[in-house]
């Protein structure tokens, strides 16, 4: 008798274990869930890229017509690169999704999709081709994981085989960021301030003079605020690829359920969260 309860509470420590392990591993992948989610909310955020290529046609306001065929072949050569710029989000967006979906146990079944991802980074003109081969490895093993029904065991798999291309191309979408976005900026300032300058110097209206200098101040003010969204933006690209390096760093290290990396991810998701609705506010 006294056998038997014994291996009754035995089994009920089993189970009992069991279903706390359980409830841990699924708490710790909500953690990865999380932080996909919001990574990839964010990538799908590509309204600052579509600025860039429509910028050189919005500043013809500042500038004399002669001056407007150099405008139109920066458009032209932007034009040209769109698809590239729009192809880096939809990869990160749909690459994040998936991965938030493996943390979730759910199937991962969105082949059509995919498929014109991969047949768009054929097609896109590309500044070199280690950022295509990225694009397309990773459009590759997004349909793998699609058309053979990847759930939650594969997650390991994707993060160990992702990671390199994933950081490239987010490293490419942070460049443009920095360089291209920010220069438009900079380059709209100085347009802006030459264009008022030389209205203000041949005006003799006082009242006149007055609101274009409240103008002018507005449209500063609104580039100020569009710099500091897109140096946020940047930052926010960067955390993204951080904690996709840190959770990769811990599948390889069998690790993503320890406490220690489940508070590491969850602040880098606090964070982007936040960023995001800086952004978006801007």
């Amino acid at each position: 008798m006294e056998r038997k309860i014994e291996r009754t509470k035995i089994g009920t420590f089993i189970v009992v274990g069991m279903l706390v392990f359980l409830a841990c591993g699924c708490a710790n992948l909500s953690a990865i869930r999380d932080f996909a989610d919001i990574s990839s909310t964010i990538a799908d955020n590509n309204s600052l890229t579509i600025e860039y290529v429509e910028w050189p046609l919005t500043q013809k306001r500042y500038f004399l017509s002669e001056q407007y065929k150099e405008l139109d072949n920066i458009a032209n050569q932007r034009s040209q690169q769109e698809k590239m710029l729009l192809l880096r989000h939809s990869i990160i967006e749909e690459y994040m999704k998936d991965l938030g979906q493996l943390a979730s146990d759910d199937v991962i079944n969105n082949d059509t999709e995919i498929d014109d991802l991969g047949n768009a980074s054929k097609e896109a003109k590309f500044i070199n081709d280690k950022e295509q081969e990225a694009c397309q490895s990773i459009t590759k093993l997004l349909l793998k994981a699609s058309t053979d029904g990847w759930r939650q065991a594969k997650l390991k798999k994707l993060v160990k085989e992702s990671n390199n291309n994933i950081q490239v191309i987010i490293k490419g979408l942070v460049e443009i960021a920095n360089e291209g976005f920010l220069g438009d900026v900079q380059d709209e300032r100085e347009a802006i301030r030459k264009y008022y300058e030389g209205i203000l110097r041949d005006s003799n209206d006082p009242a006149g003079k007055a609101a274009l200098n409240e103008w002018r101040e507005t449209r500063l003010d609104s580039l100020s605020k569009k710099e500091d969204a897109i140096k946020l933006y940047s930052l926010s690209l960067k955390k993204i690829a951080e904690g996709h390096q840190k959770l990769y760093e811990h599948v390889n290290l069998n690790k993503i359920y320890s406490k220690e990396f489940i508070k590491q991810l969850k602040v880098y998701t606090k964070d982007l969260q936040k960023s995001y609705k800086a952004i978006i506010s801007m």
